[in-house]
């Protein structure tokens, strides 16, 4: 799957993140590296919804940031 650029400020410059467990799972994301924006979590957890296995994470995390609306970023 591809990336959609940053809807902020269009980079493609992106990096998938895994964070700490915590009570709802590990949490993994995608972030700009240009402007810090980040996409919508997703846990390794059984019970949380946005849950998923852990070799679906890097792939869960990119399609919820390609699910966005349409770019806020108006190129010049």
């Amino acid at each position: 799957m591809t990336p959609k650029p940053c809807p902020f400020c269009g980079s493609y410059e992106l990096k998938y993140q895994i964070g700490i467990a915590g009570k709802e799972g590990i949490p993994a994301k995608i972030m700009c590296t240009k402007c810090s924006c980040t996409g919508p979590q997703v846990y390794l957890s059984e019970w949380k919804e946005l849950s998923c296995k852990e070799d679906e994470l890097p792939e869960r995390a990119l399609q919820h940031w390609n699910s966005r609306s349409p770019y806020n970023y108006w190129p010049s």
